[in-house]
């Protein structure tokens, strides 16, 4: 673990500058590297051909986030309004089949593995007690 945020008093309003937002680290590492995952709004079932389809979920938002130079990540959210579950879609890239398979914490579930010539993941959150 690299940092660990915990609110003992939360404030909903008012003006909030971009270095309260820093994290503690990036101020006292000289090697930090912030990687900007640029998303624009995309028609995934158009631009690549995938969609998702189901009668419990509903489909909020659909990215295609920017990593590095060249790469580029679907990324699907859905909802039913208990949960939301963000799918990734990524290249295939040089990782080890062994990274695959199904890691919890807390109220989060990530599931990963490879699908033809991509690594599918898929991140779970529960939004609230039923």
């Amino acid at each position: 673990m690299l940092e660990q945020f915990k609110f003992t008093q939360v404030k909903i309003g008012g003006p909030i500058s971009r270095d309260e937002l820093k994290a503690a680290l990036f101020r006292q590492s000289k090697d930090w590297h912030v990687e900007d995952s640029g998303a624009t709004r995309a028609n995934l079932a158009e631009s690549a051909g995938r969609s998702v389809s189901s009668r419990r979920l509903r489909t909020v938002a659909e990215l295609m986030r920017t990593v590095g130079a060249s790469e580029a990540w679907e990324h699907i959210v859905l909802s039913d309004g208990l949960a939301a579950i963000s799918v990734f879609i990524e290249p295939h890239q040089q990782r080890p089949v062994s990274q695959s398979g199904l890691a919890r914490r807390g109220a989060i579930n990530v599931y990963t593995r490879p699908v033809g010539n991509y690594w599918v993941t898929v991140v779970a959150k529960r939004l609230r007690k039923r």
